[in-house]
């Protein structure tokens, strides 16, 4: 059974998209804190007009708690912007050289094949549930399709056919086989 997925770029560019910021998300409110602390204690030392030792530690710690958050924000920033390109990249590379994915499933092993990989699973090295979570990350990942979670132990040792069977149950319509 051959199946061949489509490949759609602006859904993969706005998942990966989302998947970075997610990842990340932690990173950029970190730095915010971080800078929104240090401008807190940079106003509250200058409200102090003593020139005290404490006073000087509380700019000091405050200046120093505004350079870290801009250091994150700026990591993230940059990040951001590495990511994106290559992003952008690689779905113009899969639209220009090989539109669709394409998986082919045989008697005795998995055969995948994009624009960037050929690969070939034996059916005997692999549990065939790994292989269906696999396929099924794939469609939510790369293609944006959102079918319903697979666990292995929901197939377990099923047969070739049965594999077979639930993947055309997934996989949308859609799809040419």
């Amino acid at each position: 059974m051959r199946f061949q997925i489509p490949f759609n770029p602006e859904r993969f560019i706005e998942l990966n998209r989302l998947y970075f910021k997610r990842a990340n998300e932690k990173t950029r409110q970190s730095g915010w804190a971080y800078a929104a602390w240090g401008i807190l204690l940079v106003f509250l030392s200058n409200f102090n007009h003593s020139s005290t030792i404490a006073v000087n530690l509380l700019f000091g710690v405050g200046l120093a708690f505004i350079v870290i958050g801009l250091h994150n924000f700026y990591a993230y920033w940059k990040g951001k912007r590495k990511f994106n390109a290559l992003v952008n990249k690689i779905s113009e590379q899969h639209d220009q050289q090989r539109g669709s994915a394409i998986w082919e499933f045989r008697e005795h092993e998995f055969y995948y094949e994009d624009y960037q990989h050929q690969l070939r699973y034996e059916w005997a090295g692999f549990n065939k549930a790994e292989i269906v979570d696999g396929c099924i990350l794939y469609l939510y990942r790369v293609e944006g399709y959102m079918p319903m979670m697979l666990h292995q132990n929901e197939i377990g040792e099923a047969s070739f056919n049965e594999v077979v069977s639930f993947l055309e149950k997934v996989i949308p319509s859609g799809i040419e086989k």
